[in-house]
């Protein structure tokens, strides 16, 4: 019973966290995301690029810095649509980071 009763608060606690840092949390889900995106996308990857295991890491930090880079652009004061700002500034973060990522990529292109 008492294991229940600490799991219980733990996990309000955990929700009290998760509320005051949501931001945080959707990072995190986010660069999950990424991951998985950029290990699928590897698998494809692997059979022409050289350095492709590179793309993953790069998928995990353009994902994650998109999604903060568009939370923090439609908190500006000036911002007129949220909605699409935010999705401007994320597509704009993302592609400009796997864009760069790829041109790497083809430059080096190649089997490992």
């Amino acid at each position: 019973m008492a294991r229940i009763i600490f799991l219980l608060l733990w996990e309000a606690d955990f929700q009290s966290w998760l509320y005051r840092n949501y931001d945080l949390y959707e990072m995190i889900t986010m660069a999950i995301g990424g991951a998985v995106i950029g290990l699928l996308q590897y698998a494809v990857l692997r059979r022409e690029l050289r350095y492709s295991v590179l793309w993953i890491p790069v998928s995990i930090l353009a994902w994650s810095l998109g999604l903060g880079s568009a939370r923090w652009a439609i908190r500006q004061p000036t911002v007129p649509d949220g909605l699409l700002v935010f999705g401007v500034v994320e597509g704009a973060v993302v592609g400009m980071l796997t864009g760069t990522a790829m041109i790497f990529l083809l430059s080096h292109r190649g089997k490992s």
